[in-house]
């Protein structure tokens, strides 16, 4: 089990006209199906079996996919989800921990 998971995992959108000028990347670096988020949605689903109770993942995504790349994570029983911007101001990572959900309620050190 890990720690921390870091993915700068595909996220344009099939069809999208950016691929155009990106010819020579292979297109399964780039393009994630009709909306850009089904590596995210796998990453979602997959990455909690590999991390520690608490441990951090944090994704890439392009910049208008903030809400649904939270939505997807949320969905997913991700916590604590926090979006960083890239240098541009423009919401580019999204960090996420996982709890599992029998530690949720389970008292923490300090506490009654």
């Amino acid at each position: 089990h890990f720690h921390l998971v870091v993915s700068n995992p595909p996220y344009v959108r099939d069809g999208d006209a950016a691929l155009a000028a990106l010819a020579y990347e292979p297109r399964e670096a780039l393009a994630a199906g009709a909306d850009g988020l089904d590596a995210i949605r796998v990453l979602a689903r997959d990455c909690r079996s590999l991390l520690v109770s608490g441990g951090l993942m944090l994704l890439e995504h392009g910049a208008t996919q903030e809400k649904a790349v939270g939505r997807i994570l949320r969905d997913n029983g991700w916590t604590a989800l926090h979006c960083s911007p890239d240098h541009a101001g423009l919401p580019r990572v999204t960090g996420a921990r996982h709890v599992p959900p029998d530690e949720h309620s389970l008292p923490t050190m300090g506490t009654s």
